[in-house]
């Protein structure tokens, strides 16, 4: 048997005029009055009614507070002796104005041995309203949750594995599937570049080749950073570039001539990479240099220790390559362009005046280096004399071939210094 009644939910000052018809189709002949529950979401405030028959026509003001979004109405129909016989729930979202209309059925199990007087008919189980954590005070009145239940009254005390109590409302219990990425509390879970999932609530997934996720913010961007590209996190996270370039998943690095000329009294190879990395300073080039420079017993390769995969340019503006990397840069012997421009950019200044010899030379560079790092005899006292009987050898920052040595020159003299970012 069916019966009809009616339920007429008014939202009063922050929606007037606006109205919500809910027809309440009860399929439960026993049933004797109709208990109205009408609860705000999210905030969780409730409003009851449990007036009058099963038939009347219900009234229920409703003060909404300004975040409310929608309303859940719970209607249970109950015997003579005010027990719950049946639920049923939906949940309206409140938008617009007018009167909205809604049909709510209220329907009763069919339990083949009927229930004890204490006990309601759920479905095709009877189950008892007042204790019964999944069915706590009326039929399906608790959502994937672990609950407590006294006198029909739910609490929440845990979610099951994988839900959440987002809303904080008993009503729905624990509404929210953390295994979907579109859902669980909060701003769904980002898909750029990464493949995503949820976990307990937290995004979680793998990142598409040569992306990762360096901020740690999965769920509003996803893996944000380009490995191969981003100079932040150029290779791994966290790999700054000084220079601001990355290539490959690897730092560019700049090669420069020093801008001023110096006597072979450098102050040791340790004064020499001091100057270097005052040059590179004062150009606000960032990053850590040492000059190119041999001394009686260690080669500029032994000085400059083992060097990062990545490009060599020169510091000016277009980054002009002169080697694919370090390495590449030694096994060739010569640069693929002449290393002739300052830490400034520009073209160097006037040569050095290092008497020469073996011919001229267009700009002097102290190095004492074979192209393929090896060392010479001779340094000017390991950098540290100016004295005009001595000498060390030169390369020519015009030359390829001779960028590192094509002779020697007197240590009196002054010539430049070949700077490496490190």
């Amino acid at each position: 048997m069916t019966r009809w009644a009616a339920l007429l939910v008014c939202l009063a000052a922050c929606h007037p005029g606006y109205a919500i018809s809910v027809s309440l189709d009860v399929q439960c002949p026993s049933a004797v009055t109709i208990a109205i529950e009408v609860t705000t979401m999210p905030g969780g405030e409730t409003y009851s009614d449990f007036s009058g028959d099963a038939t009347q026509l219900r009234r229920v003001v409703v003060v909404p507070p300004p975040s409310t979004v929608s309303i859940h109405v719970a209607a249970h129909a109950l015997d003579g002796q005010h027990r719950v016989l049946a639920t049923g729930t939906t949940d309206i979202a409140v938008a617009g104005s007018g009167l909205q209309q809604v049909t709510l059925p209220i329907l009763c199990g069919t339990c083949a041995t009927g229930c004890a007087d204490v006990n309601l008919c759920c479905g095709t189980t009877c189950i008892n309203p007042a204790t019964d954590e999944r069915n706590c005070g009326g039929c399906g009145r608790s959502h994937a949750i672990t609950t407590s239940c006294a006198s029909g009254s739910c609490r929440i005390d845990a979610c099951d594995a994988g839900w959440l109590d987002c809303d904080g409302m008993q009503a729905n219990g624990c509404e929210n599937d953390v295994s979907q990425p579109s859902t669980g509390c909060g701003a769904p879970c980002s898909t750029s570049h990464i493949t995503s999932a949820c976990a307990m609530n937290a995004c979680a997934g793998t990142c598409e080749a040569g992306w990762k996720d360096c901020d740690r913010d999965m769920r509003s961007n996803g893996c944000e950073a380009n490995l191969m590209i981003d100079p932040k996190n150029c290779g791994s996270c966290g790999n700054v570039c000084a220079s601001l370039r990355c290539d490959a998943g690897a730092c560019e690095r700049r090669v420069f001539v020093s801008s001023n000329n110096y006597t072979g009294n450098l102050g040791g190879v340790s004064g020499a990479d001091g100057t270097c990395q005052s040059l590179a300073n004062a150009a606000r080039l960032g990053g850590t240099y040492k000059a190119w420079l041999s001394t009686s017993t260690v080669s500029a390769l032994m000085h400059l220790g083992p060097q990062r995969p990545g490009a060599l340019t020169l510091a000016d503006s277009l980054h002009t390559r002169i080697a694919v990397s370090f390495d590449a840069l030694i096994a060739a012997q010569q640069p693929m362009t002449a290393i002739k421009l300052t830490e400034l950019g520009t073209p160097h200044g006037a040569a050095g005046n290092a008497p020469i010899f073996c011919g001229t030379i267009a700009f002097p560079v102290w190095t004492n280096t074979v192209s393929n790092e090896q060392l010479l005899s001779g340094a000017c006292s390991d950098w540290t004399s100016e004295t005009g009987d001595l000498m060390s050898y030169v390369g020519d920052a015009e030359g390829l071939v001779t960028w590192s040595t094509q002779c020697a020159g007197s240590c009196a003299g002054t010539a430049g210094l070949y700077c490496f970012e490190q």
